[in-house]
């Protein structure tokens, strides 16, 4: 089991490309919270890329688990150059503030919302 420990610094951004992951978050009365359900095509620790220097919450694989793991320079640097990814990061971006900024607000980038 892949497990990334909440709360330390980050640089880099995750792809799920075979398996799935769990996002979850513990709250302020210490209960874990299952936040998301990713599977293959989504991402996870694209906050780094609007600023945010800690992570909020913590992900686990599921299920055997293949991740593209992309350092933040190079996640910039492919955004510019590779015009589908950059429309695919996009637009995943914008469906997880639109279908989630209201109600697990931790999931979005501030940026976007």
């Amino acid at each position: 089991m892949l497990k990334v420990i909440s709360r330390v610094s980050f640089q880099k951004s995750s792809t799920v490309q075979i398996g799935g992951v769990e996002l979850s978050v513990v709250h302020e009365i210490g209960k874990e919270g299952v936040q998301a359900l990713l599977g293959p095509g989504d991402f996870f620790g694209e906050g780094g890329m609007g600023g945010q220097t800690v992570r909020i919450g913590t992900a686990t694989a599921i299920t055997p688990t293949t991740l593209l793991v992309i350092e933040k320079n190079e996640m910039i640097r492919v955004l510019h150059a590779e015009h589908a990814f950059s429309n695919r990061f996009l637009s995943y971006m914008l469906s997880c503030c639109i279908n989630n900024c209201y109600s697990r607000p931790a999931l979005c980038m501030a940026v976007l919302c």
